[in-house]
């Protein structure tokens, strides 16, 4: 059992040196085509598995106003972005997996152009807010993930304290047959003196027994032989 725990604990802490040590996020500017048009914007690449991001960057798109999906890309014709504009803008995106892990990449069509670094503090605001969702995708299954382990430690804890109470309680069971099989055996050496006694006794008492009853035979010819002497008297 002392083993299980140590595994559940090794377990516990490869899981969250993988998280932690996946929690560097590299942000870029970069180029992607959409709708077959060369498209600027803000990416991001995680080390997690694809679903599960693209699900979550639904979630995200979906504070904004709806969207439509296809496959790997997410098109949303009025996005109400307050930190980026006052007005309604469209957005591009897209979800895959390239060569570093899974690339998520933003693209803000302002109307009269697409956001990018040449407008600095907008295009800062838009890197956090999808660096924002990165690293809240990260701690989110950091917290699943620790949760679950908390869950497996508690079980085989509980697992550890019932079989030490058990062990326990056996080991006392155990003493209690050892001292009985000790006291039998005791009362069997008894038994076996006693019982030796008793043959002893018995065959003595045979013996007795047997001159008792040529004494008997004996004395009954006697008085038989006597019987008949008195009985010739006239």
């Amino acid at each position: 059992m002392k083993n299980q725990l140590k595994l559940v604990l090794l377990l516990s802490a490869l899981i969250m040196s993988q998280i932690i040590n996946a929690q560097k996020i590299y942000d870029f500017e970069t180029d992607e085509e959409f709708e077959k048009i060369q498209r600027r914007g803000a990416s991001i690449v995680l080390e997690l598995e694809k679903d599960e991001v693209a699900d979550n960057w639904e979630k995200f798109l979906k504070k904004y106003g709806k969207f439509d999906s296809k496959k790997e890309t997410f098109t949303q014709d009025a996005a109400l972005i307050p930190e980026l504009s006052a007005t309604a803008v469209k957005t591009y995106s897209k979800v895959y997996k390239d060569a570093n892990g899974i690339k998520v990449w933003w693209c803000v069509d302002l109307g009269t152009q697409l956001l990018s670094s040449s407008d600095a503090s907008r295009f800062a605001t838009q890197q956090k807010l999808l660096h924002t969702f990165g690293t809240d995708l990260y701690k989110s299954i950091l917290s699943k993930k620790v949760a679950e382990t908390q869950k497996s430690f508690d079980k085989a804890t509980k697992t550890q304290m019932n079989l030490s109470k058990e062990s326990v309680n056996l080991s006392k069971e155990q003493s209690k047959i050892e001292k009985n099989k000790s006291s039998l055996a005791e009362k069997m050496k008894d038994l076996e003196k006693e019982s030796i006694k008793t043959k002893s006794k018995l065959d003595e008492n045979s013996k007795k027994l047997s001159e008792a009853n040529d004494e008997l035979n004996k004395s009954r010819s006697e008085l038989e032989s006597i019987k008949s002497k008195f009985s010739g008297i006239q």
